[in-house]
Formats: structure tokens, sequence, C-alpha cells
């Protein structure tokens, strides 16, 4: 069993085992799915925030979209309220749909953070260790570029940073920039960035 596999093992919520077999039994499937996933969440939940609050409709196609990702990988407690707000907002039952609706946002939040936490600690056992006099250089550019709007040069940061292990705190934290700045949430990236 692979490092991310017994990382992944440790997340509440989540049964391994049978993500795995949802993946003909293979890790390397179940892993490439996680990382889709943990890459998906802030764009849907930003999605899905936007459009509970313009588009009912489109939510409640999103919502369903999000529990079967979440069935898929065997995060099967999430798929459930996942499941249950798609119920709801079918019905419209707009009482259970504006009481669970933040708290499951917030809770797949967490879940994807988690999950990228893993895979990023995982995926650095090739990485180069990275200097922060680089780190900080390569952040103050990063900053520029969200206060330029220069979205092409924050892609091109976060491919320089790529290649380097910054240590656990901080690759996490660049895990997190870069979800966040895939959900161009540029804000959220900015206070992330205080070197």
């Amino acid at each position: 069993m692979s490092e991310f596999i017994e990382r992944i093992r440790k997340i509440e919520g989540i049964d391994c085992d049978k993500g795995v077999a949802l993946c003909a039994g293979n890790e390397k499937v179940y892993e490439k799915a996680l990382g889709m996933l943990y890459e998906k969440i802030p764009v849907m939940a930003a999605a899905m925030r936007e459009h509970y609050a313009s588009d009912f409709k489109t939510y409640v196609i999103e919502i369903h979209g999000m529990k079967s990702s979440l069935a898929n990988v065997g995060a099967d407690g999430l798929s459930k309220k996942a499941l249950d707000l798609e119920v709801a907002g079918k019905a419209e039952n707009m009482t259970f749909s504006d009481a669970n609706f933040e708290p499951f946002l917030k809770e797949l939040t967490a879940f994807g953070e988690e999950v990228a936490a893993a895979y990023s600690s995982c995926s650095n056992t090739s990485k180069t260790a990275g200097y922060l006099e680089f780190l900080k250089s390569e952040l103050a550019r990063l900053r520029q570029a969200i206060e330029d709007y220069e979205f092409d040069t924050a892609d091109a940061v976060f491919e320089n940073l790529a290649p380097f292990d910054f240590g656990a705190e901080w690759n996490g934290k660049l895990a997190k920039m870069k979800q966040l700045a895939d959900a161009f949430d540029m804000d959220e990236v900015a206070e992330l960035i205080d070197v």
C-alpha cells in the first residue's frame, strides 16, 4: 500500500478500501481520482455558492455531481450530505437547504484541504530542497501578479515552485494557494502570502 493511501486512511469520513474497489482495485487510479477531486472542490464550491443564490436549478445539478464524485472515492458521509441537499433542492425545501448548505461547503472544503495536504506531502519525495530566498522572491512575484491581474504570471510562479520541497508547512500552504488560484480566488491567495 502506498504512502499516499496510508495518509488518506487517516482522513475522517473516507473509506479507502471502497474507493480503491470503485477504481477497479487500482490504487494509482484511485490516487488520480482523489487528485482530480481535490482540484475540483474549490471550483465547484465557488460555483455552488454562486448558483445557490442566483440559479437554484443549476445548483441542484452541481450538488448532484459533487455527490457522485464524493461517492466514487469512498467519501460516503459527505456524499450522503450532498444527497440530502440534492433531495431538498429538488423539493425546494429551503429550510433544510439554508440550514445545511454552508456547513456542507465548510466540511467539503476542509476535506479537500486534507486530501491536498496528503497529496502534496507524498509527492515531495523526489523533489529538490527549496531555498527560502527563492520561495520569498517567487511569492513576491505572485503577490505582484495578483495585484496586476496577471494570472499567467501567477501560473508561472506555481510552475516554478512545483519541483521544490519547502517543508511540510509551506508545501501545504502552496498546495492550498494553487487550489485557490485555480478557483480564481486571488484575494484568499494574497492573504496566505505572509513571508
